[in-house]
């Protein structure tokens, strides 16, 4: 904890940036996921859908 102190206020920026772009990256993965697993589901659970509406 204590060597957190003496690192340059220069790096922890940098490093702040970093991690702001990383946890975009990780929230688009994130919705592209839960979005594919939808769509996923939809179409396990209900097959035969286009069939019926024609």
């Amino acid at each position: 904890m204590v060597a957190s102190f003496f690192i340059p206020q220069l790096y922890i920026q940098i490093y702040g940036e970093i991690v702001r772009v990383g946890a975009g990256i990780f929230l688009g993965l994130q919705l592209i996921s839960v979005i594919e697993f939808i769509t996923w589901w939809n179409n396990y659970w209900m097959p035969n859908n286009q069939s019926r509406q024609r």
